[in-house]
């Protein structure tokens, strides 16, 4: 659950490396005067 007064940001980029192939690198955050979160992630996506 998300504490009163927070800030959430999401951020994502995706890199293409070729015709076929995209990386993905993403963060979500959430912060509060009670909680601190933070993810982040990459992803490789092969298409054919």
């Amino acid at each position: 659950p998300i504490a009163e007064n927070t800030v959430v940001l999401d951020a994502g980029l995706v890199v293409p490396v070729s015709k076929n192939t995209d990386i993905r690198f993403g963060y979500r955050g959430e912060h509060s005067d009670e909680s601190d979160v933070q993810e982040g992630y990459i992803q490789m996506s092969v298409r054919f």
